[in-house]
């Protein structure tokens, strides 16, 4: 969870994990993939949402590890 300070992670029912922030530019984008990469968690997913169209923040990243991650 450290890795990914001022995201909100959230376990889905499937054994997925998604992680739900802001990215300010393109750099901090493949930044946080990195992150991702090297815990080794599979990116089934990257998703960019408009502001307006929900109460959350424009970016998600999913994987599918059956294990919560700290």
């Amino acid at each position: 969870a450290q890795w990914f300070e001022g995201w909100s992670i959230a376990l889905e029912d499937g054994g997925n994990t998604v992680l739900t922030g802001s990215v300010a530019d393109q750099a901090q984008l493949h930044g946080l993939l990195r992150r991702v990469r090297d815990l080794g968690m599979p990116i089934l997913s990257v998703v960019q949402v408009e502001p307006d169209r929900t109460a959350a923040t424009p970016s998600a990243v999913t994987d599918d590890l059956d294990t919560p991650h700290s």
